[in-house]
């Protein structure tokens, strides 16, 4: 089963890497029918990537977010989930040059990592442990989101600063609908993340008996979650333009994969997740 679960996600992998290229040659071209087969291929994707999270979880009886690389894949799906909607529904489909390169090298880095690390039973299953991983990675997938629509609007913004009025400003949504959807995945990030910690100090409390602050993924995360309120903060006391707040999607996401990197390959943590 276990083959057949890393070829499964290895071609999940190719395929975000194929759609990556069809985006990427409407984008320049222009022509409708690469846009319709990215069409086609991203609603193949999403339920044969959903289909895989659930063939992993069922086989191995558990929810699949016990390890750093089943992390990044349910990851790629919430992102995968949001550039659907963008793409067919609200018809923003630029955000899929930006978004699915990055789909493909997270799902791709799931693929290549993919083991299991068990943790006790009654832990994962938990609903304190579900909820709390499940918040947590939708907000790093919200806080992903909004470092796109970031990068969408400072190439937007140079554009028509520039007064070069090409793919740029065909492609994309209007600066007023970037900076919104900006401010909302914010909010939703910082949202989610809040619920994760909280719901994560409620557990290290049963687990362990206290919260062990000192630990370097959940004094990482509190320093992160201290980021985005002096973000949130900043933004409305300063009424920060979409440029600046564009610029913080950017750096905000950032360092979330800093931290991320920090505590998988570097900092010795207590969690095992």
């Amino acid at each position: 089963m276990q083959n057949q679960l890393f070829t499964l996600s290895l071609s999940i992998s190719i395929l975000y890497l194929v759609i990556s290229f069809f985006a990427g040659a409407f984008f320049f071209s222009g022509r409708r029918g690469f846009s319709i087969v990215t069409e086609v291929m991203i609603l193949i994707a999403l339920p044969l990537h959903l289909s895989y999270l659930v063939v992993l979880g069922i086989s191995e009886q558990k929810v699949p977010l016990t390890s750093f690389f089943e992390a990044l894949s349910v990851i790629a799906f919430f992102l995968t989930f949001i550039a659907s909607v963008l793409y067919v529904a609200v018809k923003a489909r630029s955000a899929a040059v930006y978004t699915f390169p990055l789909i493909f090298v997270l799902q791709l880095l799931a693929s290549l990592g993919s083991r299991i690390i068990y943790l006790d039973e009654g832990l994962f299953r938990s609903p304190l442990f579900g909820g709390h991983t499940l918040a947590t990675l939708l907000g790093y997938a919200a806080f992903a989101f909004s470092m796109i629509l970031g990068l969408m609007y400072l190439h937007l913004f140079r554009e028509l600063k520039q007064k070069r009025l090409r793919r740029m400003f065909d492609r994309h949504p209007p600066l007023e609908l970037l900076e919104r959807m900006n401010n909302i995945a914010l909010t939703a990030g910082f949202v989610f993340l809040s619920v994760g910690i909280l719901l994560g100090s409620i557990l290290a409390v049963r687990v362990w008996g206290y919260i062990p602050l000192t630990d370097p993924k959940i004094l990482l995360s509190a320093v992160l979650w201290l980021l985005y309120v002096v973000g949130i903060v900043l933004r409305r006391v300063f009424s920060w333009s979409g440029r600046k707040q564009s610029c913080f999607g950017v750096f905000g996401f950032a360092v979330v994969v800093v931290f991320m990197v920090m505590v998988r390959l570097i900092l010795q943590t207590l969690h095992r997740f």
